[in-house]
């Protein structure tokens, strides 16, 4: 016979098994107007039978991206990009609509029709180098893309570089190869 306490301890287990924080999980399709996408959850729930069960697609799911002080850092998301689906205390349905300060619409709690999506949470499988001593922003493989070093300077890696405002130096300019304006070559004039 079950004492009172080991049955508020099996309550409160039970209770926890409901809750959802964060979980690894997957892009399946995303839409770049409204910024949010079909996730898929890379863990599967486990039943009283000790079978593997997936979890239902995360369907509108918004995806977070850096935004602050009127500047942002957006990226388009392919199928089978990885990261966290992370869940709020809280249902979203009247702040998701128009941003501001709302009361919950229901008493949802750590639902997963209020899931977010953080990309680049990798695994071991999929780990994009790291640039030691530098912060690096570009592809994947670090074939392209805009290199901060720590002491200042800057390395930008690409197949082609297009600069469309005019551009002003204070400083001297070196160029290794060919210059080429309004389609005649530089080489030999000084």
């Amino acid at each position: 016979d079950a004492t009172q306490t080991e049955l508020l301890e099996q309550a409160k287990e039970n209770a926890m098994m409901d809750v959802r924080v964060s979980m690894p999980a997957r892009i399946v399709s995303f839409d770049p107007a409204t910024k949010t996408a079909q996730v898929e959850i890379c863990m599967q729930m486990v039943d009283d039978d000790d079978s593997a069960i997936e979890y239902p697609p995360l369907v509108d799911c918004p995806c977070l991206f850096t935004r602050g002080g009127g500047f942002h850092v957006v990226h388009p998301y392919s199928a089978g990009d990885s990261g966290l689906g992370l869940f709020s205390d809280r249902g979203l349905d009247g702040w998701f609509e128009g941003g501001k300060t709302a009361p919950p619409m229901d008493f949802r709690v750590h639902s997963m029709s209020d899931a977010y999506f953080i990309g680049g949470a990798d695994h071991l499988g999929n780990v994009s180098p790291i640039v030691s001593g530098a912060m690096f922003i570009g592809k994947d493989d670090n074939s392209a893309g805009l290199q901060i070093n720590a002491d200042g300077s800057l390395i930008l890696k690409g197949a082609s570089l297009q600069i469309e405002p005019p551009v002003t130096t204070n400083s001297t300019i070196t160029a290794i190869g060919q210059i080429t304006a309004n389609g005649k070559s530089l080489d030999g004039h000084s």
